[in-house]
This record gives structure tokens, C-alpha cells and sequence, in this order.
């Protein structure tokens, strides 16, 4: 399904490209890329590995308003997602979606 490396290029796309139908939700919010990350996807590759990145999985900020950094940032499965996206954003705890409202 997918690989850090294809998150990475998603979460690039939404936030700098212009042209990316989600980049008014992203980018044009003023959401960004930990520098580290942006200069180098393969530090993202390594850090989404060693914190709980799986095949099929989403990455989720922790704070919606913020950006994609090593402290705002978990791995979510493709159930949780969906959730987030019907029900509107839940906090995270423990580095996992809480179910409850």
C-alpha cells in the first residue's frame, strides 16, 4: 500500500504545492514540514520506522493547527483515520487515536 517514502511526498505535496487540491487545507493554512524532514525525506523515512510506521497506516498531527514535526506527529491506521475524518478530530493519547469524544 504505501511506504514512508510515499507519505512523505504527500506531505510535501499538500503543503508546498500549489497546484495539490489540498493544499488550501495544508499549505495554505500555513502547515509545514519539520526542516530536517524537508531538507532530507530520509530522516523522515528513518524516524517514521523507528516510531510505529506500518504498512497501511496514516500519518495524523497531533494538533491540527500545527505541522508535521517529530512531537506533533503519530501513525494512525486506516480505521482511526476514516474515524477522525467523519467524526471530526479526537484527541491522542499515548501516541494512539482515543476513541471518545
Amino acid at each position: 500500500m504505501g511506504t514512508p517514502l510515499l507519505t512523505y511526498y504527500c506531505m510535501n505535496t499538500r503543503c508546498y504545492s500549489k497546484k495539490s487540491p489540498n493544499y488550501k487545507n495544508y499549505g495554505g493554512r500555513g502547515i509545514t514540514i519539520y526542516e530536517k524532514w524537508r531538507r532530507n525525506p530520509i530522516s523522515f523515512v528513518r524516524w517514521a520506522e523507528n516510531n510505529g510506521f506500518i504498512n497501511g497506516c496514516h500519518i495524523h498531527r497531533k494538533d491540527n493547527d500545527k505541522g508535521y514535526f517529530p512531537e506533533n506527529c503519530v501513525f494512525i491506521s486506516s480505521f482511526e483515520h476514516l474515524r477522525i475524518h467523519w467524526n471530526g478530530i479526537y484527541p491522542i493519547k499515548n501516541n494512539k487515536a482515543n476513541g471518545t469524544h
